[in-house]
């Protein structure tokens, strides 16, 4: 436990008994009052209240964000000093401090970000946690020479990003490659409460290596012209993020999809490559589009809403196979008008009791879709045989006896050949 910054606790006596019309004096005994009701007492008393003030504050001076394993990053344009913080940037080419306290640091480690805007005019590439101070207080602000680099990856990491803004305000990428805000390498990556500014011609969060996890939780992801790609190989988890107006999302990954609790305005899913044994669920979307070979996963409990007229709210391509879509809500598009409709293309994919299913209540039950088929589905020769459903195959009956119980119990055989009909 750490020592009291005053030794004693203060009196606190002074008295609250006053009346109108009281005599004071220097000492309380000259008017006849309490030594607490003399002025002298009573200026003394404020002081020692002042002093311990005074104490508490400069006790601060001892106290310092630098924690072990924590490099700490602050900027003069914000006014942060060298007392504030182990590397200190003035917001030009501010990645040259930054990598200090990179290379300062073990992999592992944390680089914490003061509040500020941080100009970074080079690629980053770290193994520690970079933490910033809020979405609203930290920003990293990488430029041109970033984007439009040989790699075309702002920031490489291996570890977690939290709290803080990733932007890239530059526009003009005279690489023609595709640009990766942040891309990933090694296994258990994660990134929290973190804003994705991208320029208008698009920036993606990706993984250059086989990633077996990843994680993308409580984000602000922001609309571009193109699509952002999520690329996690194994183990992608993407929830209870926000995505701004249009912002589509592009998944690519093998096994162990978790998108849920996700909302915005009209956010779109594309999903592609592998997917097996994944869950889609409970997102506010304008449509998930399902393509590669996929399987095994459910698309359940989603809200899904589009301000155009005709829209297919949710797509499963060829390639994909038993996929479980149920208990989905479909909103009337543009106004009320137009049509919402689901599209399997896939091998046996359950659809029902989306709100668009007849049944459950009132109208005539059915399916929507079965074996590839679409639209009004009608029994076709193979969907079903006798022997799948436990019925007697056609023929096979050549007669029907009612026998009571008793009577059935009594015979020594039965005949294959005969139906009986036990009376009740």
């Amino acid at each position: 436990m750490a020592d009291r910054p005053l030794s004693g606790p203060l009196p606190a006596d002074l008295p609250e008994d006053w009346t109108s019309g009281q005599t004071i004096a220097p000492a309380g005994a000259d008017v006849g009052l309490s030594e607490q009701h003399g002025y002298n007492y009573l200026m003394a008393a404020v002081n020692r209240a002042q002093q311990a003030v005074n104490t508490i504050n400069e006790g601060f001076d001892a106290i310092s964000v630098k924690q072990a394993n924590r490099v700490v990053v602050g900027t003069s344009t914000a006014g942060w000093t060298e007392d504030d913080c182990d590397f200190l940037c003035d917001g030009t080419d501010d990645h040259v401090e930054i990598q200090a306290a990179i290379e300062a640091s073990k992999e592992g480690d944390e680089i914490y970000f003061l509040s500020g805007t941080y100009m970074i005019d080079a690629p980053l590439e770290a193994k520690q946690n970079l933490i910033g101070s809020g979405t609203k207080e930290t920003m990293l602000n990488f430029g041109q020479n970033c984007y439009s680099s040989d790699t075309c990856v702002s920031l490489t990491m291996s570890g977690t990003i939290e709290n803080m803004t990733i932007a890239c305000t530059t526009i003009d990428n005279s690489s023609e490659k595709d640009y990766y805000m942040i891309g990933f390498k090694g296994d258990s990556n994660h990134v929290s409460k973190v804003r994705l500014w991208p320029p208008s011609d698009g920036g993606s969060i990706t993984c250059l290596e086989q990633v077996n996890y990843l994680s993308i939780t409580k984000c602000r992801l922001c609309s571009v012209a193109n699509k952002p790609d999520i690329n996690a190989n194994c183990f992608l988890v993407f929830c209870e993020n926000y995505l701004e107006v249009g912002t589509s999302i592009q998944c690519y990954c093998y096994s162990g999809c978790v998108i849920s609790g996700n909302s915005g305005y009209n956010p779109t899913f594309y999903i592609s490559g592998t997917i097996d044994y994944g869950a889609i669920s409970n997102n506010h979307l304008s449509s998930i589009d399902i393509d590669g070979m996929s399987g095994n996963s459910i698309i359940s409990g989603n809200t899904f809403m589009s301000n155009r007229e005709s829209i297919t709210y949710i797509y499963l391509g060829e390639e994909t196979k038993n996929f479980f879509v149920a208990g989905n809500s479909f909103l009337k598009p543009y106004n009320g008008r137009g049509t919402y409709t689901i599209t399997d293309n896939g091998t046996n994919n359950i659809i029902r009791f989306n709100s668009n299913d007849a049944g459950g209540g009132s109208g005539t039950a059915g399916v929507s879709s079965f074996n590839g088929r679409t639209g009004v589905v009608v029994p076709a020769s193979g969907d079903y045989t006798a022997e799948q459903v436990g019925a007697i195959p056609t023929g096979t009956v050549a007669a029907i006896q009612e026998l009571t119980q008793a009577e059935y119990d009594a015979l020594a055989t039965k005949d294959p050949s005969t139906l009986y009909l036990i009376e009740g």
